[in-house]
């Protein structure tokens, strides 16, 4: 198992005494496990050296049974490149143990050594080219004696981790400094174990699972590999999926619903893979994937419904909604058109529920430093003066969390051009507010600014920006701050809300169901208080445009923006659209204006 390094570096072995032209990674491999002992033979299998390469139907077939062959090897090589002597003296170390287990030396050594050993396969070892490339991951999961090898120094993996492990818990702290003629001052990054950390939890499942159930489909399958090494390097960017197949439990139950094709383009490969795994019954997880970046930075030709994975994971979580939709209820429907027509369509049944009518400027939380967040809670705490409540039963309090929640919306709705001069309440709007079959709801967010308050000691000290705090209660996780009563919770929804910069807020055009047929109800023709009870808000892709429909999927439980476009001469008729990504709205709306009432309608995606 190595990399395969610059195709233009080239060197000479021979093969049967003819001259075979090879990569200098290998050829250093190849040179560093031979032998010493002089007549000994050491079988080795290569896929460089095994695999006709320009043979297209060979290397299908050979590519097919790649998880077969690590699987029954005695051993294999990870072979990393050179060594150093930075590299020796640290697995020289490494080797001081007698087996995995044995931690006996590990606590006899010295912080300053334990530190030296952690910064070196932290800096030198860690970071090879090797653990980011993408057909590394099945060697190593399906092998069942894994070695790593440094120039001629070679360690078991199962120890390297195991030692790697202990020495990082025992040396996070300790001062770095020079070790002999030894330099051991670079330190690493705080996540450099976790791709070794994802290899070996995978590894290590995958053979429990083995021995003792049978195949993990749901802990191994397809998508879940694919989800956890997306935007890896490959030479052959087809092998994002094909280099995962022998490792995927659904695969490995069924080989001939997806077949090892170098014939076809990137785009059809990654297609093709997509439509496995819809068919599988993920439609609603393979479109969780598909991230919200400009089409240029996609595969050329690749449908809207097809994730990318040669891009990286995006750093922004995907937040889940509060509540499950209505629709989940109902069996996804799905087909396709095959490539031999036209370009794969995705055929689903679904119903368009509203329209963007009005967006925000992308949202960027995460840039804005803490006094711009303090001075937009002053602002909002001198607007909410502006209201006047009529008289309540409600304490003072609770009447001051509502001023505060007025404010905070009236904020929201000056952002899509509403007039909200003279914005004092009407007599006994209070008490229609309290009646309102949604107070519930309403009185959750109280709670949650009432907690926030008294967390920090005031509207003005909170560290989410107001509008971050809105952009939390349209994706539901006030009712999560109302369960659990402390910090820690607070933390985590905070966080989904950081994650959401370069999304936008929005205004919905909701489609309204009266005698069975479908009405579209403009928000900005309506009145300030009526849009202020239903809050027809939500958040959407940074790629969004007004008037882009929000669609519900059959079986699914996510909604989605869409666009429509425009059909060629040969393609049936239906609605043609592209889908751009998640969104989140309030599921009172949905529930309020239930479009499921009315047949569905079949998507055709582009």
């Amino acid at each position: 198992s190595y990399v395969w390094g610059d195709p233009n570096d080239i060197c000479t072995i021979f093969v049967d005494r003819k001259p075979v032209k090879i990569t200098a990674s290998l050829e250093s491999a190849l040179r560093h496990l031979r032998e010493q002992e002089p007549g000994r033979v050491l079988c080795l299998w290569a896929d460089a050296l095994c695999i006709n390469q320009p043979d297209v139907l060979e290397r299908n077939r050979q590519v097919q049974q790649m998880g077969a062959i690590y699987s029954t090897a005695h051993h294999t090589v990870i072979y990393l490149g050179l060594s150093t002597t930075e590299i020796d003296f640290a697995f020289e170390q490494l080797q001081l143990n007698p087996a995995p287990g044995s931690m006996i030396r590990l606590d006899g050594s010295s912080p300053e050594e334990l530190t030296a050993i952690w910064n070196i396969l932290g800096t030198c070892v860690l970071t090879k080219p090797w653990f980011k490339r993408v057909w590394v991951f099945q060697e190593l999961v399906l092998s069942h004696d894994p070695w790593l090898q440094c120039g001629t120094r070679r360690i078991r993996w199962d120890k390297f981790c195991e030692i790697l492990s202990a020495i990082e818990t025992k040396c996070t702290n300790v001062a770095s400094h020079a070790l002999g003629t030894v330099d051991v001052t670079e330190k690493p990054g705080p996540d450099m174990l976790r791709p070794l950390h994802d290899m070996q939890t995978r590894r290590h499942a995958f053979h429990y699972t083995t021995k003792n159930n049978g195949d993990n489909v749901h802990h191994n399958s397809l998508l879940d590999l694919l989800s956890l090494r997306r935007g890896l390097g490959a030479s052959d960017m087809r092998d994002l999926i094909f280099a995962h197949l022998g490792l995927a439990a659904d695969y490995r139950q069924d080989p001939k619903a997806l077949s090892v094709d170098y014939t076809l383009s990137c785009t059809q490969v990654f297609a093709e893979a997509a439509r496995y795994m819809i068919e599988q019954g993920a439609l609603e997880k393979v479109l969780e994937h598909i991230w919200d970046v400009e089409t240029a930075h996609r595969l050329p030709g690749l449908p809207s419904w097809t994730p990318d994975w040669t891009l990286a994971k995006s750093g922004r979580m995907v937040p889940k909604p509060s509540s499950f939709c209505i629709t989940k209820a109902l069996e996804a429907a799905v087909s396709f058109t095959p490539w031999t027509q036209i370009p794969m369509r995705l055929i689903c049944a679904g119903w368009e529920i509203a329209s963007v009518a009005r967006l925000s400027k992308p949202l960027s939380f995460l840039e804005k430093p803490q006094d711009e967040v303090r001075n937009a809670w002053l602002d909002v705490l001198n607007d909410s003066n502006i209201y006047h409540v009529a008289e309540s039963e409600e304490d003072p309090g609770y009447q001051n969390n509502y001023q505060i929640f007025v404010a905070l919306y009236n904020e929201l709705l000056q952002i899509f051009g509403f007039d909200v001069q003279h914005l004092s309440l009407p007599p006994g709007f209070m008490g229609s507010f309290v009646s309102d079959s949604f107070r519930w709801h309403k009185k959750r967010i109280f709670w949650v600014l009432s907690y926030l308050k008294g967390l920090y000691h005031g509207y003005e000290n909170i560290p989410l920006h107001p509008l971050a705090l809105i952009c939390l209660f349209v994706l539901g996780l006030g009712s999560m701050l109302r369960r659990h009563e402390d910090a820690g919770v607070l933390d985590t929804a905070i966080e989904k809300v950081l994650s959401l910069d370069g999304n936008r807020l929005g205004l919905l055009d909701v489609n309204i169901i009266k005698s069975n047929k479908k009405k579209r109800r403009h928000t900005m023709d309506m009145g300030r208080d009526s849009c202020f009870a239903e809050m027809p808000f939500g958040l959407f892709p940074g790629l969004a445009k007004e008037d882009d429909g929000i669609c519900m999927f059959s079986g699914c439980e996510k909604l989605y923006v869409c666009r429509p476009i425009e059909k060629s001469e040969d393609e049936d008729d239906g609605e043609h659209l592209i889908i751009l990504g998640e969104c989140y709205i309030d599921r009172f709306i949905i529930l309020r204006y239930n479009p499921t009432e009315l047949l569905a309608t079949d998507f055709i995606f582009h």
